[in-house]
């Protein structure tokens, strides 16, 4: 018996032409995020190690990424969460009727589809290949400093109402975004390192929300005492919609420093909502929800990522976070080299084009919007 989603793909195929495929037909390779992994060519044993079966790891569940990451489990925490969003996301590809070439391109760029036979990969954010090579380098370089670090170190989150945007205009000015964090941590004499994440949003026009998470530290000179540092930030990044525009704690330990990071680093797996007061009808804070997540929302951000760089993601304020920077660079191209994979040019406007072409072709308006699931 045909399943609902073979059924979909097979009514688009025969409405669109012949020369429609489905992207698992046409790449039988990776098509699960654990099948995409099992295609690096030459896999080291760090990444051997994510490969084995689930009974191999039996699944420890924990109340937060922080409780995670005092276990000694923050790196397998991340990539549980970038397992989650790619299940779903890929889910969402399945769907899609796609044309040989645009199935060739996006499996480049987004991953789904890898080969063993045909190492290459592109260099953007949404590739989990790279994702994975940079998630063991991050942490290596993160759990370094973060076990030497005598400095005073705080987790920062920011959000501004300019950084929501409409999925239908997906784009932000990253750019802009980096330049206004690097100005208020100048404001407050700290440095940091951090981490520009897109994230669903739910029961709004303006469906994505970019933001920033990450740690930062004192600088020797000018640096303003905490709950002035708040202040000042809270008067830069006013509150949204009843959410803070701030969130800055104090970090206790390394584990707190190694937690917050990795969890900045992270593939969202859940999506957030707005919640309102029942008695004024008002929107007071934003939480975290899994309901409503659809694998239309998480193609939405893999969209997204398709189109950014890993490294023009992370935000590294003074000389020490910059070498920091450095380094997980060097390690995710020792790592991609080691592995024996092979990045190639990234043609964004190639990518949006056929993105593009894909979305109007499954489009609700042809009869093919994709189910939520």
């Amino acid at each position: 018996m045909k399943s609902a989603a073979t059924k979909l793909f097979q009514n688009r195929a025969v409405a669109v032409g012949p020369r429609v495929v489905s992207t698992a037909v046409t790449h039988p390779g990776g098509t699960t995020y654990q099948g995409v992994l099992a295609c690096v060519p030459t896999p080291s044993s760090e990444l051997l190690k994510l490969l084995e079966p689930a009974a191999a790891h039996p699944h420890r569940k924990y109340s937060s990424s922080r409780e995670a990451a005092h276990a000694g489990d923050a790196l397998e925490r991340y990539f549980r969460r970038e397992r989650s969003f790619y299940e779903r996301a890929f889910k969402g590809l399945e769907r899609l009727a796609l044309k040989s070439p645009e199935a060739e391109e996006l499996r480049l760029a987004l991953g789904f589809g890898q080969r063993g036979d045909d190492p290459r990969v592109r260099g953007t954010a949404a590739q989990p290949i790279l994702r994975a090579a940079f998630g063991l380098a991050f942490h290596e370089v993160v759990k370094a400093w973060s076990d030497k670090t005598k400095r005073e170190v705080f987790t920062l989150t920011l959000i501004r109402s300019q950084w929501r945007k409409s999925r239908k205009l997906p784009m932000m000015n990253i750019e802009n975004m980096t330049r206004a964090v690097e100005k208020a941590l100048d404001a407050i004499g700290f440095e940091g390192l951090l981490m520009i994440e897109v994230q669903g949003m739910r029961s709004q026009a303006k469906g994505l929300h970019f933001h920033v998470h990450g740690v930062i530290t004192p600088k020797k000179r000018g640096a303003l005492a905490e709950k002035k540092a708040q202040a000042r930030l809270s008067k830069l990044f006013p509150c949204v919609d009843g959410a803070k525009g701030v969130d800055m704690k104090p970090c206790k330990n390394a584990a707190d420093v190694e937690h917050f990071l990795m969890y900045s680093a992270k593939s969202p797996d859940k999506v957030k909502r707005l919640y309102t007061d029942a008695a004024d009808n008002s929107p007071t804070k934003i939480r975290e929800g899994r309901q409503g997540y659809s694998s239309e929302l998480a193609l939405d951000l893999l969209t997204v990522r398709s189109r950014l760089s890993l490294p023009t993601l992370i935000i590294a304020h003074g000389k020490r976070f910059q070498r920091m920077k450095t380094e997980i660079k060097a390690g995710t191209d020792a790592r991609l080299e080691a592995w024996g994979i092979t990045r190639v040019k990234t043609d964004r406007n190639r990518t949006a084009a056929v993105w593009r072409r894909v979305r109007a072709r499954n489009s609700p308006k042809n009869g093919f919007g994709l189910p939520h699931s």
